[in-house]
């Protein structure tokens, strides 16, 4: 349960890293959404060539090291404000 929960804690922690510098270029992100499907999670670690770092899915579809956690946030620069009568 302590690994379960240090993960989370990191996986926190790293979106709030993400949101502190969007908001320093003045954009905007989306809330952490965990990678849930097997596709997704090879998808992300394909993306970001994860078996450098020793990150991968085993024929179980489980991830190693085993409090790994794979999600995703999305950014965006800010949306126009229309002026009011347009």
């Amino acid at each position: 349960a302590l690994g379960e929960e240090s993960a989370e804690q990191a996986a926190n922690f790293v979106h709030r890293l993400i949101t502190e510098e969007a908001k320093e270029e003045t954009c905007e992100v989306s809330p952490r959404t965990d990678a849930d499907t097997e596709e997704m999670r090879m998808n992300v670690l394909a993306s970001l060539d994860a078996e450098k770092i020793q990150i991968r899915l085993d024929n179980q579809g489980h991830l190693s090291p085993r409090f790994t956690r794979i999600g995703y946030v999305l950014w965006w620069p800010p949306a126009k404000r229309r002026k009011s009568g347009s």
